[in-house]
């Protein structure tokens, strides 16, 4: 996982380097084989679940919470590990850039 984050850090900021704060866009639009999987297998996970989160019947109130946090849940991971991971290297990496000038 480490690898792709990587990966997509440094796409992510060849991207806002050459078009600034207009780079998001294309992030979303030039996702690796590998992140695609990851996608693809965490709706598969979320569809999954869509029957305990809309179950009918006897013991569905215990069902439906765990449904929905399944969801919830895989939705927010794939937002962290997508999305947001390659803007905290960017962000390290500016880090970096500045203690090195101020040192």
């Amino acid at each position: 996982m480490m690898g792709y984050s990587r990966d997509s850090f440094y796409r992510f900021k060849e991207l806002y380097d050459k078009g600034g704060e207009l780079a998001v866009k294309p992030i979303l639009k030039n996702r690796t084989a590998p992140e695609i999987e990851q996608a693809v297998v965490e709706m598969a996970a979320m569809l999954g679940a869509v029957p305990l989160a809309i179950g009918f019947g006897e013991g569905s109130e215990l069902r439906r919470p765990l449904g929905l946090s399944i969801i919830g849940g895989l939705m927010v991971s794939q937002v962290l590990t997508l999305y947001t991971t390659p803007v905290i290297y960017l962000y390290l990496d500016w880090f970096r850039l500045w203690a090195q000038a101020r040192w």
